[in-house]
């Protein structure tokens, strides 16, 4: 392979504000670097992605200042073995491209870029355009990057690469330009689809998406207008893909923790190109390309590539964004007839329908889900994670970053609802570890913090499950609507029932039973202080091995997380969202049909009163 573009170098220096002096010559606070990094960036990103997925000879074409950052940016491609005969030294008028980033700790100051004044040589890029023609036979597959208004690509350039697609028909050459994609006939393109939408003049463009509706019609268009396959990213919503098949939609990755999305469009590309570039179709491309870019955003302060490893593990754990429009807004949602807006239909109702007397097991969730017991358990989790986070900072800190590190805690809270808690608490270790604002040698286990939340969490639960021993009035206050109802309906009619939760399982059973539907139960799993006894997968392991190969049918799950949703749609089972209000009953909680949806849910309710609609569409 070989890539022609922008070749870029991006460059982290983490700060320590705590090493700062004061200038005696200005008076100013210095910024004291403990840590520089150095990544390949735009052209160079691709190139380094595509070598650490595997593919056997890179060779690369571009530009390079005569100045440190451009020795720099040869050593690395030198050193990943890739072939930098033709990335060419130009000493005057042209800077390395350099994109500086300084981090203080989890803030980052405004960038400070080189290369924005570059002119390129006209005999560098008649150099450049022969080189590449010279070894045109020995090549699978050209990619053409544009990242920079003032690179490479100057009309010269983009006339001397359309001439030279036009004349080599049997090469593969894809592009991915951020202001010239409508240039290369004969081409495959990755695009945006902000950039669609300025090149059909189609679709009410956001600062930051395109409707899905307009996004097809954009992809569509360009399909026909290209006869070439077309991958149009939509950042958080995913790739489309439009080919002969017709429009393809790959959804976009979850991820729990923090991401930098710096790079991800070039590592998506590598992707892309080395699926395409050994015969696979361009849907498979999309979805592997999602993966690598999904690898490479998890490291942060980097501009990270992907290796076979980590690709196959992430495949092997991924979770979906699934209809993020229609998550993103409840006003969208279509209902079930006949059950007053109750049950919404977020997947066809007709592969839903299709299990009608086939759903044989079902397993619930508890907290949330049936039980009210541990109503306000979010808040509790939420102050201890931010007491272990901040530490003896907490008074000296910043209001605005006080707040951003509450998001990211809230949003860990959310997108981890139904784990087992311990898990959570090991994610807490990592984001203590990661704002630095606890010395190391004080941060606590995973196991310590969890007896911390618990002990916090009890204070208010132990009272509650004292007022509903002995009294069957107490014992509805604390479930939601319906749901004894629903249980005790379902086990009536033969079907098998399971609890599976993320709190201990000894406080599952004494609180089912507390309630008073433990009986309805065949089977009750919790967590057991092994972070590798998860529940949830436990307890649809056991059935499936019950139902055997294709019973995924017979299966069905219940629950106000993520977490059983995604279990769910793993398995291939049906998937009941409740996204339920614990303060309010009857209410529906928009927050959580939002994330449920985006987890995979095929259904959505707020309580149980109206599952006699329910039990007759699917039992």
């Amino acid at each position: 392979m070989a890539i022609i573009g922008d070749f870029c170098l991006d460059i982290y220096l983490l700060v320590d504000d705590f090493a700062g002096e004061t200038s005696i010559e200005t008076g100013l606070t210095t910024k004291p670097v403990f840590e520089q990094r150095f990544s390949l960036g735009g052209a160079g990103n691709v190139a380094a992605n595509l070598k650490s997925i595997g593919v056997g000879a890179i060779e690369v074409f571009g530009v390079v200042g005569d100045d440190p950052y451009g020795r720099e940016m040869r050593r690395i491609i030198e050193a990943l073995g890739i072939n930098h005969t033709y990335l060419r030294v130009q000493p005057e008028l042209w800077q390395t491209c350099a994109y500086t980033k300084l981090y203080h700790g989890d803030r980052e100051e405004p960038r400070v870029d080189f290369g924005n004044f570059n002119r390129l040589d006209a005999r560098v890029g008649i150099d450049l355009l022969s080189a590449l023609e010279s070894r045109l036979h020995n090549l699978d597959v050209v990619v053409i990057n544009q990242q920079l208004e003032c690179g490479m690509h100057t009309d010269d350039i983009r006339a001397g690469i359309r001439d030279i697609i036009a004349s080599h028909t049997g090469t593969l050459f894809i592009a991915d330009c951020r202001k010239f994609s409508n240039e290369y006939q004969h081409a495959v393109r990755k695009i945006n689809d902000l950039e669609g939408a300025t090149i059909t003049g189609n679709g009410s463009a956001g600062p930051t998406a395109v409707d899905f509706s307009d996004a097809r019609t954009i992809a569509q268009e360009l399909y026909q207008r290209w006869d070439r396959p077309l991958f149009m990213t939509r950042g958080e919503h995913g790739v489309l893909v439009a080919d002969e098949d017709g429009i393809s939609e790959i959804p976009a990755l979850l991820f729990l923790q923090e991401l930098d999305t710096v790079g991800a469009g070039d590592s998506m590309l590598a992707g892309i190109v080395g699926a395409l570039g050994v015969g696979e179709l361009p849907v498979a491309a999309a979805d592997f390309g999602t993966l690598v870019a999904g690898v490479t955003v998890q490291k942060l302060r980097a501009t990270g590539t992907a290796d076979p490893d980590e690709i196959i593990e992430l495949a092997r754990n991924a979770s979906y964004a699934h209809n993020p429009e229609l998550a993103g807004a409840a006003e969208k949602a279509e209902y079930l007839e006949g059950a007053d807006e109750c049950i919404e239909i977020v997947a066809d109702l007709q592969s839903v329908s299709r299990r009608k007397g086939l759903v044989r097991h079902v397993i619930f969730d508890h907290d949330g889900t049936i039980s009210t017991l541990r109503e306000g358990w979010p808040e509790t989790m939420e102050q201890v994670m931010m007491w272990a986070i901040l530490g003896n900072a907490r008074k000296k800190l910043s209001e605005e970053r006080a707040e951003r590190i509450r998001r990211r805690v809230l949003n860990f809270i959310d997108q981890t609802t139904g784990v087992q808690t311990l898990v959570q608490m090991y994610g807490l270790v990592e984001l203590v570890s990661e704002f630095g604002l606890v010395p190391k040698e004080k941060i606590l286990s995973a196991e310590r913090y969890k007896e911390l939340y618990d002990e916090a969490l009890m204070k208010f639960v132990k009272g509650r499950i004292d007022a509903c021993s002995g009294s069957a009035e107490k014992r509805k206050d604390f479930t939601i609507r319906g749901s004894v109802e629903f249980l005790k309906g379902l086990h009536g009619h033969g079907v098998s029932l399971y609890l599976a939760s993320g709190t201990d399982e000894k406080d599952v059973k004494r609180e089912a039973e507390v309630l008073g539907y433990a009986d309805y139960f065949t089977e009750i799993v919790g967590a057991r202080g092994d972070v590798d006894h998860e529940p949830k997968r436990i307890a649809i392991g056991r059935i499936l091995d019950i139902v055997g190969d294709g019973g995924a049918d017979a299966v069905a799950m219940v629950g106000d997380g993520p977490v059983e949703i995604r279990e769910a749609r793993r398995c291939g089972g049906l998937a009941v969202g409740v996204a339920s209000d614990e303060v309010h009953p009857g209410r529906l909680n928009v927050e959580k049909r939002k994330r449920l949806i985006l987890a995979g849910a095929d259904l959505i309710i707020a309580d149980f009163l109206h599952m006699d609609r329910l039990t007759d569409l699917v039992i």
